[in-house]
């Protein structure tokens, strides 16, 4: 599912987490 992407993808490249993480808190509350 998109978690286990979410964290293949962390494990490759830190930075693209972050920028997700940011992403969300953005969109959420």
């Amino acid at each position: 599912g998109t978690s286990q992407l979410s964290q293949f993808m962390d494990q490759n490249n830190p930075l693209s987490g972050l920028t997700q993480k940011r992403r969300l808190s953005a969109l959420g509350p």
